[in-house]
Parts: structure tokens; C-alpha cells; sequence
């Protein structure tokens, strides 16, 4: 019984790592998208679009951090149980 427990936490716990280590290079790879604002002959216009783009690229970025934090934790705390089984 505790044999297959183990097993599950080792493969639940190699899951949420693999997954927390997917969303943080997802949060690594947010590229900017300028939009159409850029290509207008407004300078005020492409900068505000450069500065909401880049404010975007930012939130998505941080988002996928704080997911890939709380998956990160996960992994860690089945990672302990799995031990405290051992």
C-alpha cells in the first residue's frame, strides 16, 4: 500500500515540477506586440503603444511567475510527504 503512495507522490511530485519549469519558460519567452499603434505617424501615439505593450508583455509575464511559483511549491510539498514516507 505505502509502496504505491510513494509512487504516486514521485510521479505527482515530477508533474508539478515539470509543469512550474514549462510556465517559467513560458514567462521567459513573453514577447512584445506592439499592435497597430506603431505604425502611426504620431509619436505620442507609438510611444503609448510601446509603453502598453510592454506593460502587457509584463502582467503575462508576472502571471505565469506566480503560477509557476505555486506549482514550484507544490512539487516541494509532495516531494516531503513522499519523504516523510520513506
Amino acid at each position: 500500500m505505502f509502496g504505491m503512495i510513494k509512487v504516486l507522490l514521485e510521479i505527482a511530485a515530477g508533474g508539478a515540477g515539470l509543469w512550474a519549469s514549462y510556465l517559467w519558460y513560458k514567462a521567459s519567452t513573453v514577447q512584445i506586440d506592439l499592435g497597430e499603434g506603431i505604425n502611426s505617424g504620431c509619436s505620442q501615439t507609438q510611444q503609448s503603444s510601446w509603453i502598453n505593450a510592454t506593460m502587457m508583455s509584463v502582467a503575462e509575464s508576472s502571471e505565469l511567475n506566480a503560477k509557476a511559483a505555486r506549482w514550484t511549491a507544490v512539487a516541494v510539498m509532495l516531494g516531503i510527504v513522499y519523504n516523510l514516507f520513506s
